[in-house]
């Protein structure tokens, strides 16, 4: 009976998984720019390409001493752009956090979410500030 309520939960599990994939689409979220001057977010479609995308939530994140993630700028709502400005406001998006400043060797994680058309799009990304405030980017 075990192993059958094991077999049940792992095809349960599979089902669930292939949905959600069917779902959701990813996009690249490309982080430019350096301390002390404008730092952007622009994004791109899978095939590299810049694209536009509607923003419905948003956030800049520093990881903690104890390794969790906390929000540094916050953004909820819904508007379409090709790229966000850190710090900036936007008419149509509520800051859910003020922004903090950014330091350099702190490490750092972006998260967006597109409500543009059909599919829910994610995308993330892993970066820091080199010493000289040029960005670096991480594998999380």
């Amino acid at each position: 009976m075990k192993i059958f309520k094991f077999i049940l939960t792992v095809c349960a599990a599979a089902v669930v998984l292939v949905w959600l994939g069917s779902c959701s689409r990813s996009f690249v979220v490309r982080v430019n720019g350096r301390l002390g001057a404008t730092i952007t977010f622009q994004f791109y479609d899978e095939r590299g390409r810049a694209t536009d995308a509607t923003i419905r939530r948003f956030a800049v994140e520093e990881q903690t001493s104890t390794g969790s993630w906390v929000w540094v700028w916050a953004l909820t709502g819904a508007r379409r752009l090709h790229e966000l400005t850190y710090g900036a406001k936007y008419e149509g998006l509520q800051q859910l956090r003020s922004p903090r400043k950014l330091v350099p060797g702190v490490k750092y994680r972006v998260f967006a979410e597109d409500a543009s058309g059909d599919e829910t799009g994610f995308a993330s990304a892993f970066f820091s500030f080199a010493a000289d405030g040029t960005v670096v980017f991480n594998e999380r």
